[in-house]
């Protein structure tokens, strides 16, 4: 799924960014990135909402057998939500 961002450059990034891909390995950095949030709370709801609106897989259990997200602190440099 490539052109999914929907950040806006010109304003600063929000403190969370949601990286995510729906294989099993990532694409690699930015090609992950897919918005950038002031919560981690409205990362996870943006991130489910998302997530049903692009099954891929039948079960739920497949869906995140091969999906993965990060949220990313910007302000603490460290990875602060994994699925």
């Amino acid at each position: 799924m490539k052109n999914t961002r929907l950040l806006d450059w010109t304003k600063p990034l929000s403190r969370y960014l949601l990286f995510y891909g729906d294989k099993y390995y990532p694409s690699g950095g930015m090609e992950d990135f897919k918005k950038d949030f002031d919560t981690t709370e409205d990362a996870i709801i943006w991130l489910d909402e998302y997530v049903k609106a692009n099954k891929i897989y039948v079960t739920v259990e497949e869906e995140w057998k091969y999906r993965w997200a990060h949220i990313y602190d910007f302000h603490q440099r460290k990875i602060v939500w994994k699925h």
